[in-house]
């Protein structure tokens, strides 16, 4: 099993990010992804600068891929895409059109989350195309995984020598659940998408929102919906290893995330269970084909 980190989901300031990354040359990490995922107003960090950051992780011995916006809605967004995509590195497709222009371009690339793949015709497809691993959904279960998979092996065949896809599973981290036009963090701060003046870049971990009980439901990210409660699948690892999983996807969050990282890599290694504080608030219900907000404990 390899450990892949995502791309950071939240408006932290160029400092905050420059210092993150800093640290991460460090971690026992396999693969990264870097780049704006959420709005493309979040424009602290230029693409120089993510390019500069890759060049020191990729010195680094770690393999080093280019995200892109989940959401693409304007032709200025299309050209920022088709630049990231020249230069020299494989893609995280967050949107169907960076698949597009991936395709055109013969580059490899990863499936993101937001794609949203649920069925092993599709999974075949995107493989004939150059796809070098895949996220599955975070809504789908292990049972889900598996049988998708089982489709995807029955339609592929390997004799080409081709190499296998990559599998990756949110495993750590606030959930990715849902993407809109609309932009949540503005409409909290009642100012207009337009207007926003980023105000999401006061909140480092999404915005809270609760149900007229008090009871936890939502982040609010920008234009994201996010899970309240930080989605652990780390103590199940061995779980998502037997339904296929290759990479256990870690999304970076508000606090240190170095220990956390350096102990499910020994567990990997030395074939352990990884064992969590049970006092914090964790979900993983959607593997095991339970509500997303139940939390599974062994």
């Amino acid at each position: 099993m390899k450990i892949s980190l995502a791309p950071i989901s939240y408006h932290w300031d160029k400092n905050r990010i420059e210092k993150f990354y800093e640290q991460v040359v460090a971690w026992p990490v396999d693969r990264i992804y870097l780049g704006e995922i959420i709005c493309s107003k979040r424009r602290e960090v230029k693409l120089n600068d993510w390019l500069r950051i890759a060049k020191k992780l990729e010195n680094s011995g770690k393999e080093v891929v280019l995200s892109n916006l989940a959401l693409i809605e304007a032709r200025s967004e299309t050209s920022a895409l088709k630049k990231i995509c020249d230069q020299g590195y494989a893609i995280e497709a967050n949107d169907w059109t960076a698949v597009a222009v991936a395709t055109e371009k013969q580059i490899p690339f990863y499936a993101g989350p937001s794609l949203n793949i649920y069925h092993g015709q599709t999974l075949a497809l995107l493989y004939q195309q150059n796809l070098k691993g895949w996220t599955l959904p975070v809504e789908l279960s292990g049972d889900d995984l598996k049988a998708l998979l089982q489709h995807f092996e029955n339609i592929i065949d390997y004799s080409d020598n081709k190499t296998t896809i990559d599998c990756e599973v949110f495993s750590y981290g606030y959930a990715p659940l849902a993407y809109s036009a609309r932009c949540f963090s503005a409409r909290a701060g009642d100012v207009a998408k337009d207007d926003c003046l980023q105000r999401c870049i006061q909140d480092e971990e999404g915005l809270l929102v609760n149900s007229k009980e008090d009871e936890s439901l939502f982040r609010i990210n920008g234009i994201q919906t996010q899970s309240a409660s930080c989605y652990n699948l780390l103590p199940h690892w061995q779980s998502l290893q037997s339904k296929g999983a290759t990479t256990l996807r870690l999304s970076p969050v508000a606090k240190d995330m170095q220990d956390l990282i350096i102990q499910i890599k020994n567990c990997l290694l030395n074939q352990k269970k990884f064992i969590t504080p049970n006092n914090h608030d964790f979900c993983n219900g959607y593997w095991f084909n339970l509500s997303g907000m139940d939390n599974l404990i062994i």
